[in-house]
Parts: C-alpha cells; sequence; structure tokens
C-alpha cells in the first residue's frame, strides 16, 4: 500500500475543514415562541459523511435547531416591523453567522465580544420567514407583476391592537350612490293633500361635530373591508 501524497492529505484535510463552515440552508420551522421571536428548526437538506470502511456516503440529519432568533423585516429602533404568525411546517431560509452571536442574544449590547471562538456554528442560526422551495410556490393570487401584494387571512396596520376594519372604496361609492339617488327621487307632501312637489333642495354638506345622515330605507349596506384593520 503506497503512502498518500502529500497533496493528498492537504486535499483531504481541507475538505474536512470545509464541512464544518455552514453559510445558509433552507429550514422548517418545528415551533414558534412569539414571546421571544424564536424558533426550533429542522433544517431540510440532510448532512452525509463517508463510512469509513466502504467509503460509502451515508446521509444523516442535523441536530434540532432551538432558540434561533427570527429576523422579521424591522425599521429603525424598532418603530416598524412586519410581522406575522409562524406555525410548525413553515419554511424559513437559516443563515449562520460568521462569529459566536450568544452574547449579542441575550445581552442586547450595541456591539459585543464573543467568548467563543467559533465561527460557522449550526449554534449562531438566524432564520428568516421565506418561501423557498420550488415544489411549493406560492400561489397566483399572491404574485403581481405589476405591484407588491400583501396576503394574509387578516392584515393589521399600526399595531397588534388594531381592532376598526379599514373602509372598502367601491363599498363606500356604492353607498353613497345609494343615498345620492334617495335623496334625487324623494318625493315630499305638500301643503295641499295630494298634490305632490318635485325633489327636495339637498342640504348643504354636514358639518364634522353633526350626526350623521339616517340609515337608507331597508338600512345602509357594509363598507368595511373583511381583512384589513387599523387604527
Amino acid at each position: 500500500m503506497r503512502s498518500p501524497k502529500l497533496s493528498d492529505v492537504l486535499h483531504e484535510a481541507l475538505k474536512g475543514q470545509i464541512a464544518t463552515v455552514h453559510t445558509s440552508l433552507p429550514g422548517i420551522v418545528e415551533r414558534y415562541d412569539s414571546d421571544t421571536q424564536t424558533a426550533d428548526i429542522r433544517l431540510a437538506i440532510r448532512f452525509s459523511r463517508r463510512h469509513p470502511d466502504t467509503g460509502e456516503r451515508i446521509p444523516y440529519e442535523a441536530p434540532l435547531l432551538t432558540g434561533v432568533p427570527i429576523l422579521w423585516p424591522t425599521g429603525h429602533g424598532g418603530d416598524f416591523s412586519d410581522t406575522w404568525p409562524l406555525k410548525r411546517g413553515d419554511e424559513l431560509w437559516v443563515q449562520f453567522a460568521e462569529r459566536s452571536i450568544d452574547e449579542w442574544v441575550l445581552e442586547g449590547d450595541e456591539v459585543v465580544t464573543p467568548t467563543s471562538v467559533r465561527r460557522f456554528s449550526l449554534s449562531d442560526a438566524v432564520a428568516t420567514p421565506a418561501k423557498s422551495s420550488r415544489g411549493q410556490p406560492l400561489p397566483a393570487d399572491a404574485i403581481d407583476s405589476t405591484a407588491r401584494v400583501i396576503r394574509a387571512p387578516e392584515l393589521r396596520l399600526g399595531s397588534a391592537e388594531a381592532s376598526d376594519f379599514v373602509a372598502l372604496a367601491s363599498l363606500v361609492k356604492s353607498e353613497l350612490d345609494a343615498l345620492w339617488t334617495a335623496l334625487k327621487t324623494h318625493i315630499h307632501a305638500s301643503a295641499a293633500p295630494g298634490s305632490p312637489t318635485g325633489p327636495p333642495t339637498l342640504p348643504p354638506p354636514l358639518p364634522d361635530d353633526d350626526p350623521p345622515w339616517p340609515p337608507l330605507p331597508g338600512g345602509a349596506g357594509e363598507v368595511a373591508a373583511t381583512k384589513v384593520k387599523a387604527e
């Protein structure tokens, strides 16, 4: 049996080192904690190792990543944010930090000095919610070539406490058109019984502090959106 060349030894050593460097991979939510905004994540790509006797590549799953910070889209100082509930089975894109992030996560200081010297470790994962697999793309009604589409069972604008549904322009216009038609076609009874007058003279717009217009005969229609609340 011939001795391996130095170049072969170095090549194998380099491959072994690279195998410990993790950059980014797709993941799947196992559990999400909305209070801490962290998740336990299962990686969606298996690793592999070579069998020492046969040289065969043996696939294996990476350990469960626990307490992974979720990177929500946020603005300066947290005054702006975009969040949604995560559930088991949701997809994410997981990134692994170049240095240990233990102190950054736990202490919350602006700049920290890591105690550990580990690099690109599975222990230093952060994740971004993302529909990443081609096998499960977003549905057609989530994509438009000319607009940003925000699709959800319910949207709350301003904060999580928003509770009033916003009015939809088309429904408001429909109600105003119905009110306008009712005003134009309503006939007053004249002072002389049995002799109707023409359409009434329309009153000026009501000031802001006056009561709203009375409901139309039969009750006014609904103008609220069904999914969007604001404050």
